[in-house]
């Protein structure tokens, strides 16, 4: 094994190569440059005899040009949103200040100062770690490709506070509509535009994702046990990523659901069911089932469709603009917590991947104490006390109750009165008042 560590001096810094050789002594080489001890390393590993990765790609290659190579390959390994998103940080923020940097120069200390600079220029938090994010994933497949041995973009997450793993609730808060405001919005659509009443309705009483509620088809409703099954949702379509077909893959969770509907949206549904019925008898399709949800068309209905009906309705419901399609998401979750729904449901019902993250995103409405709980501690302490002090009383009047060692003989006309002499009779005691 070869590595290098930088050593610090007062004039100038070197860095060390540490291995071992053929007979397994431990070696040391002192080199002024990062360079010359890369060189070094190269070649001890060669006399080790360890395997060494040919570079794919032209080890001087430049970032940008790496770039270009990395988004051909990056198609294959993640979905359409996250390659929207790498592709996007590439072109406003990686490229630009660093495309013309060949690969294997660049540092830490560079890296540190691309960050610095992003948070000084006012970027969100999620937006400098999705830049961090996109420059590790590409330098480690920089590594893969040989042009690096080691990411140093590993040691930067370590050092910067900023790309530290999340604090338990320190993203942005989750942002719920009141009951006031879900009851105008649903009025509204219910009103206005009753075609897209049915999906605001299911949004806000099962708390589906917006592209996991318009990916769903009929088989996937059961209207007899009130449960929704949810297997697919629907992507973003991206410029440059292939597609066969609408954008379909699989829910953010990777596993499928099945969740619980509410009576009132049983009702629309089943509303809709017969006019979908309907509709296909006209078109001469039968009883054809698709889409739950499609666009005018008949095809699936778009994501961008979808976000327009809601911002007009949001917009005549007179509602702040902040509010998406996900708030309803988050609307929801707030209302089961509202009413001590166990945890463990609601996490059920998201399709949360652990229940901490539930507790992460919601955290904030959860009760954060009850006196009334404490004072029945108190409460039962005094029933056990009181319940103590009786057995205590009950069991010093027995005890108080002993039998006297004073003896008195029943009188005589007693004696002559039941029949039997007083000499035959035992003494009964009579136990003083």
């Amino acid at each position: 094994m070869v590595s290098i560590r930088r050593r610090k001096r007062i004039k100038a810094d070197k860095f060390v190569v540490d291995y071992r050789d053929g007979a397994g002594v431990r070696r040391i080489v002192t080199c002024n440059t990062r360079g010359e001890a890369e060189h070094v390393a190269g070649q001890k590993m060669l006399e080790a005899g360890e395997a060494t990765i040919a570079p794919v790609v032209d080890v001087n290659i430049t970032i940008e040009q790496y770039a270009t190579h990395w988004q051909r390959a990056l198609v294959a390994n993640v979905k359409a949103a996250t390659y929207r998103q790498y592709v996007s940080a590439l072109r406003v923020h990686l490229v630009p200040a660093l495309g013309w940097m060949r690969v294997r120069q660049l540092q830490q200390t560079r890296i540190k100062t691309l960050i610095a600079d992003k948070v000084a220029a006012g970027l969100a938090v999620n937006t400098v770690r999705l830049i961090a994010a996109t420059l590790g994933s590409m330098l480690s497949a920089a590594v893969d490709d040989g042009i690096l041995r080691v990411n140093p973009m590993a040691g930067v997450r370590r050092k910067v506070r900023i790309l530290r793993r999340r604090e338990r609730g320190a993203g942005e808060p989750a942002k719920a509509m009141s009951a006031e405001q879900l009851a105008a919005f649903l009025e509204t659509a219910r009103t206005r535009r009753p075609a897209f009443y049915p999906l605001a309705l299911l949004l806000a009483r099962s708390g589906l994702r917006l592209g996991e509620a318009l990916a769903l088809r009929w088989t996937d409703i059961d209207l007899v046990t009130r449960t929704i099954r949810v297997e697919r949702t629907l992507g973003h379509t991206v410029k440059g990523f292939p597609t066969d077909g609408p954008p379909i893959g699989t829910p953010k969770s990777g596993r499928a659901r099945t969740v619980d509907m509410s009576q009132a949206l049983s009702r629309v549904l089943t509303s809709r069911l017969r006019e979908h019925r309907a509709e296909a008898l006209r078109r001469g399709d039968g009883q054809a089932l698709g889409w739950l949800f499609p666009a005018p068309s008949g095809r699936l209905q778009r994501d961008g469709e979808a976000r327009d009906e809601f911002a007009r309705v949001l917009r005549w419901a007179g509602l702040p603009g902040h509010f998406t399609p996900h708030c309803l998401r988050h609307t929801f979750a707030v209302q089961l917590i509202q009413r001590n729904a166990p945890l463990s449901y609601v996490q059920a019902q998201l399709g949360h991947a652990s229940i901490q993250m539930t507790v992460d995103v919601y955290g904030r409405w959860l009760p954060t104490g009850d006196r009334a709980l404490i004072d029945q501690l108190d409460a039962e302490q005094g029933s056990q006390e009181a319940a103590e002090r009786r057995r205590a009383a009950a069991g010093g009047r027995d005890r108080n109750a002993t039998i006297s060692t004073d003896a008195e003989i029943l009188p005589p006309e007693v004696i002559a009165f039941i029949g039997t002499s007083a000499t035959d009779l035992a003494a009964v005691c009579i136990t003083p008042d």
